[in-house]
């Protein structure tokens, strides 16, 4: 049975009210961002609204603020939470525990597809935030970070792909800006898959029509025509409306605007805003979101590519490489191989040969048919030959890496001439056709080129009487930049972003197998048609979420599974516990119910208290259980279900204490998440780090430029009021006289006078070594790395510490595994004080923690 002890609060970095389950106060809190929530209807303009965190009592939709019950405070509170590698359990585990508790009334039960078709927060380019929320919702800053299905293929820089089975550690694909995206990990498993389904004009495409993936995978779309023209209503109203779609915190919002006359209805067409945006969502999120904002949406094809410095010069004599690349399309489309001659007919396409061979120091020989017109045309000297072989393509034609990875300028010469030697125009497309037996390599390389041009590429396949053809359209904002030398072959480019949208539709299609990976830089990749992918973020890009959870926690349960055992990721979640000051955790071995031998679970328990003990964890005596979440959701195998469960609390009430709250210090909270309530206010969420706080006070606002003072007249927790909040508390304040662009996550709300903010300080570094997974080279001076402290991360720049009169310390660089002190300068201000403790991030990774030892200024 579980002991009615103090309270505690389950927390996976956020908090939801868990009730008084084991006579603790127990609740779990989930990292996401406020713009991937569910919001309900707003009257006529039918708006997804983002759902405010139930923490509060404030918020769309709910009983007033004066309504909300006044909070219990009978019973101190822990901060608890789940964390743990990618697809271990944590959120079946968060289920098993609400069906557990709630058979005593300890918790209201959600099963797992309610859990885990919550909105997940997206890792790039939001603002990350904690919604204090009822414990229901688990540990949702990991749940989805499984893509793909075995048979989807993505771009790799060397213009072949790949299929997601094949994907290894190291593998190298291709970024939408161009760059390289390196795979860091990769593994398989199976999952509730979709279908995405690309929506296409075109006729006889051999290509896929899409891809599967999780229902956790990012869609990366964009709406091109955000306002629609004016309608008339079907209603028999005779009025008129204008339908459209806005980003509103990252999230589409649909309106739909209603007028008595046509002219009215024309006059607010005009003035709004129809500039196009990309925006991003998970599947099941866009699956969620209202059908009139999905026929807005579309996914979309990358603009032209700007690689690094080309590896290769194309100049020969006086010819440019962009006029040498055109002569060799041109030789790619209709010259024979092994030799530097031509089959051609063109006169226009002769005349510039013959222009770019003068250059290039040689003469074109021609021969005539009975006609007099000219069939075949040859260089004069092997130059042009030699830089053929040079390029290895003189014996067999393809287009090698150091061309697709060229200058735009060079790739659009590179197809301008294979145009010129093989291409037409007609009816506003391009059109390449080439044998696909002989040349069925050349064309798909020279698909990959146009894609990475930014066309709109169509590859599909004809039949004549002789033998199969590949035929490739394109068109594209670039065309009439492409030296096409003949007239009739020349085209009008299309410049419209819906050349480069691709619809499409989404539909379930079970459990299947998937293969997850993560890559380094943003997660962004290309897929075999340069569709613009989204990795769902991977371990590495999660964990950053997981530093900000971290600090809202006073304990945690790591989640192992029994099957893998400690993954390289869980040495990474140790490390940023104990530099948060997480002092107890309890262990939870998960699906032991697919073991079948006991030894294998022993060494899973040895290897994790080893690497406890490797963390300055007490992993000797820190309480390890191992069950199944599974099986306490199914009702099977009590042992390993619902009693491995109780087994669990128990050891949570037991093993972690009730924290000491830091009560007489001065007010610190910092700001996790700001939102405006109509009627209201302003109001920020976030845990209370030290001090006590009355309704009424006058607080300051620090961080992000100049300090600016409040009044807080509301304070709430799970649903309920608080005349006092006080440290450790998960509450939203709400502010007097503060729009909310005014605030900012990352700040601090502070008694005044009581905290500063700074842009420079000295710290004492730790930098991870490799082993530890950080770095595996030094840097030096003006290393510039992200620093993420409480709720804030922000670009610093690292230099050494010099001596009173400027010296340089003897050894510049720092070394994974050093420890060293160094100034700090941040890119913005923000609240620092002696003793507070960081942690450093690069490239996806942790590379080093800190702690402020002196604030300079």
């Amino acid at each position: 049975m579980l002991r009615t002890v103090p309270r505690v609060v389950l927390r996976a970095a956020g908090s939801k009210q868990l009730g008084a389950s084991t006579g603790r106060f127990a609740a779990v809190s989930t990292m996401r961002s406020i713009s991937s929530l569910s919001r309900p209807n707003a009257a006529r303009n039918m708006r997804a609204r983002a759902q405010m965190p139930r923490i509060l009592g404030f918020r769309y939709g709910a009983r007033g603020y004066a309504d909300a019950a006044v909070y219990d405070r009978s019973k101190p509170h822990v901060n608890v939470g789940t964390i743990g590698h990618v697809d271990h359990g944590k959120t079946t585990l968060t289920a098993a525990i609400t069906k557990v508790l709630s058979e005593g009334g300890g918790a209201q039960f959600r099963d797992y597809s309610d859990i885990d078709k919550a909105p997940e927060e997206k890792a790039r380019g939001i603002t990350i935030s904690t919604a204090h929320v009822e414990y229901e919702t688990g540990n949702r800053h990991y749940a989805h970070v499984d893509c793909f299905g075995p048979e989807v293929e993505f771009a790799t820089p060397s213009g072949s792909t790949v299929f997601a089975k094949d994907i290894r550690k190291g593998d190298i694909l291709l970024g939408p800006d161009g760059s390289q995206r390196v795979v860091q990990s990769a593994w398989t498993g199976a999952k509730d898959m979709y279908k995405v389904t690309y929506i296409s004009s075109a006729k006889e495409s051999i290509e896929a029509d899409g891809f599967t993936c999780t229902g956790g995978h990012i869609l990366c779309l964009r709406v091109n025509m955000p306002v629609q023209p004016v309608q008339q209503t079907e209603d028999g109203t005779n009025k008129y409306s204008v339908a459209s779609v806005t980003l509103e915190d990252g999230f589409p919002i649909y309106h739909r605007e209603c007028f008595d006359t046509q002219e009215d209805a024309q006059k607010y067409y005009d003035s709004q805003n129809k500039s196009s945006f990309v925006f991003e969502t998970t599947v099941e999120q866009y699956l969620r979101l209202p059908a009139a904002i999905r026929e807005f949406t579309c996914m979309y094809r990358t603009g032209a590519l700007q690689f690094s410095k080309p590896s290769v010069n194309l100049g020969i004599g006086s010819a440019s490489e962009d006029e040498v690349a055109w002569a060799m399309g041109l030789w790619l489309g209709a010259g024979n191989a092994n030799t530097a001659s031509f089959t051609l007919g063109n006169g226009s396409v002769l005349a510039k040969l013959e222009n770019v061979a003068a250059k290039m120091g040689m003469q074109v020989l021609t021969t005539k048919d009975t006609e007099g017109n000219v069939v075949h045309a040859a260089l004069s000297a092997d130059v042009f030959s030699a830089k053929l072989a040079e390029l290895g393509i003189l014996e067999a034609k393809a287009i090698p890496d150091s061309l697709r990875r060229h200058t735009i300028e060079v790739r659009s010469a590179l197809v301008a001439g294979f145009v010129d030697a093989a291409g037409s125009y007609s009816n506003g497309q391009f059109e390449l056709v080439k044998s696909a037996t002989e040349h069925g390599a050349l064309v798909k390389d020279y698909v990959w080129v146009l894609r990475s041009l930014g066309f709109a590429t169509h590859l599909s396949q004809r039949q004549d009487t002789a033998q199969r053809q590949l035929c490739v359209q394109f068109n594209g904002s670039l065309a009439e930049q492409l030296p096409i030398a003949s007239p009739s072959k020349r085209g009008v480019a299309s410049r419209q972003l819906e050349a480069t949208s691709v619809p499409f539709s989404v539909s379930a299609i079970g459990v299947q197998e998937f293969c997850g990976f993560e890559v380094d830089v943003d997660g962004l990749m290309l897929l075999d048609n340069f569709v613009v992918a989204h990795n769902c973020p991977g371990h590495a890009d999660y964990i950053k979420n997981m530093i900000t959870g971290a600090a809202q926690m006073d304990g945690a349960i790591i989640v192992v599974s029994a099957t893998d055992g400690q993954m390289p990721q869980t040495r990474e979640h140790l490390l940023l516990a104990k530099q948060v000051g997480i002092k107890k955790l309890v262990v939870f071995i998960n699906k032991a119910d697919a073991i079948d031998d006991p030894e294998m679970l022993e060494l899973v328990e040895m290897e994790m208290r080893e690497l406890l003990n490797e963390y300055e964890f007490d992993g000797d005596s820190t309480p390890i259980v191992s069950g199944s979440a599974l099986c306490a959701l199914e009702g099977r195998n009590p042992e390993l279900g619902v009693e491995a469960i109780k087994k669990l609390m128990a050891a949570v009430d037991e093993w972690i204490p009730t924290p000491e709250r830091d009560l007489d210090k001065p007010f610190l909270m910092p700001v996790e998440d700001i939102f405006s309530i109509a009627g209201r206010g302003t109001v920020v969420t976030g845990r209370v780090e030290r001090g006590q706080i009355s309704k009424g006070q006058e607080l300051e606002v620090v961080g992000f430029g100049s300090p600016f003072k409040t009044t807080l007249t509301g304070i709430e927790m799970f649903h309920k009021q608080l005349e006092v909040g006080q440290a450790g508390d998960n509450m939203g304040a709400l502010l007097r006289g503060v729009k909310r662009d005014a605030l900012h996550r990352g700040q601090v709300l502070a008694a005044p006078g009581s905290i500063k903010a700074h842009k420079k300080f000295l710290a004492s570094l730790y930098v991870l070594t490799e082993e530890e997974g950080g770095r595996h080279t030094p840097f030096t001076d003006n290393y510039r790395p992200q620093l993420f402290v409480r709720t804030c991360d922000v670009t610093a720049i690292l230099t050494h510490k010099r001596g009173p009169n400027g010296e340089e310390p003897e050894n510049m660089m720092v070394m994974p595994g050093d420890n060293v002190t160094m100034q700090c300068e941040l890119l913005a201000e923000i609240a620092i004080e002696k003793g507070m403790r960081f942690t450093i991030r690069e490239g996806g990774r942790t590379v080093g923690t800190g702690v402020v030892t002196e604030v300079v200024e």
